[in-house]
């Protein structure tokens, strides 16, 4: 029986999710592991980057579950304290970010901003 450690460990022996879900000495349920890992953690982002986009309520608020839901399932992904996981995670993170996190935004300036003289419909883009 495995136990549960409570610091960083960097083996392919795991408990992933459910008891039933023991990954022990075989390298190739670990990378799926780590695969399904870093997917879901884009999605997780692209989840986040589509909810402001979505007019329909009840669609949203099912977007809405589904990110929190999946977000949560990372959290407990995490508590396992494997450190291939951790990193795969951080890096899907990371990775779904560079992907869909970047958004344009479009404003109209007048006057005089930031000791610059902008003209009335002068439109610029910032990335935010």
């Amino acid at each position: 029986m495995m136990t549960m450690e409570m610091y960083f460990y960097n083996t392919p022996n795991v408990v992933f999710l459910l008891k039933s879900w023991t990954i022990q000495d075989n390298n190739g349920l670990y990378f799926c592991a780590l695969a399904l890992s870093f997917v879901l953690a884009v999605l997780v982002e692209f989840l986040k980057s589509v909810i402001d986009r979505i007019e329909n309520d009840f669609v949203h608020s099912i977007v809405y579950f589904s990110n929190l839901f999946l977000a949560y399932i990372l959290m407990l992904i995490l508590m396992t304290f494997n450190a291939g996981l951790f990193i795969v995670i951080c890096a899907g993170y990371t990775f779904g970010y560079f992907l869909f996190g970047f958004r344009e935004v479009k404003f109209h300036a007048k006057g005089n901003v930031g000791g610059i003289n902008l003209s009335s419909n002068l439109q610029q883009n910032i990335l935010v």
